[in-house]
């Protein structure tokens, strides 16, 4: 294939996974469900998030946004600019080739200086807050935390509305680092993510399992609008069918 951008630090490989395969997501903090592949030029996994399928940030993918330039990123994953930009935010890496600019020593001195927010630290660096609180973590410093962040009703309510779908928008709106917004977010009963909450599954009974054998003609998003399911559930369940029909024969 010719490449349009062209990566300096490659190879890079997806994880050896399947649709119904658990793997581990930094977004989310734990294992999430796969429950398809992109089409992109490095086929991805994907988990469905509130409707929406979006990449697995794991593997080979979070050595490239450190490494590589932004286009070759967006291009070879099959996302836009913007998408790795905020993956960048949410992580902490700063971006330019081959990926994270050094710190130099003076900007060292400010995130040692315990009395500076990182947000603070961030406008003074040019670095994001996010950047600034890895740092920090390395260096064993805590600094000030930014507690008078004017939080207001209109904040607290777009945040319920749209902290699950829009965060990266929410961000840039509300103007404060990822990690601020995630505790506000906690604060407000919004930590778990729909599908990471602890629910009681809901059960498939015979009839179900009938009406999905039907559908074998149709894709997983298909055939879970018409059961009323996540396109994952319906792969696991397809899956688990399989395996019992083997092993019955």
């Amino acid at each position: 294939m010719m490449a349009k951008y062209p990566l300096q630090h490659g190879p890079y490989r997806a994880p050896a996974v399947q649709p119904g395969d658990l793997i581990d997501c930094v977004r989310y903090e734990g294992p999430v469900c796969v429950g398809g592949f992109t089409r992109a030029p490095i086929p991805w996994p994907l988990v469905e998030d509130c409707g929406r399928p979006q990449l697995v940030l794991t593997g080979d993918l979070l050595r490239a946004l450190a490494q590589e330039q932004t286009k070759a990123v967006a291009w070879w994953w099959g996302v836009s600019d913007q998408t790795v930009r905020n993956w960048r935010t949410l992580l902490g890496i700063e971006p330019g080739p081959p990926g994270n600019r050094p710190w130099q020593e003076g900007e060292l001195a400010l995130v040692r200086d315990a009395t500076l927010t990182a947000a603070e630290v961030a406008a003074r660096t040019g670095r994001t807050p996010d950047a600034v609180y890895l740092q920090r973590g390395k260096a064993g410093v805590q600094g000030r935390k930014a507690k008078a962040f004017p939080w207001t009703e209109a904040h607290d309510a777009r945040i319920r509305e749209r902290y699950h779908t829009a965060r990266a928008a929410l961000l840039a709106e509300i103007g404060c680092s990822d990690k601020l917004l995630r505790e506000r977010a906690r604060q407000l009963g919004l930590a778990l993510r729909p599908h990471r909450m602890v629910l009681p599954p809901r059960p498939w009974l015979p009839e179900d399992d009938a009406e999905l054998a039907g559908m074998a003609q149709l894709t997983a998003r298909a055939a879970a609008e018409r059961l009323g399911r996540t396109a994952s559930a319906v792969t696991q369940r397809r899956i688990a069918l399989r395996a019992r029909a083997g092993g019955g024969s």
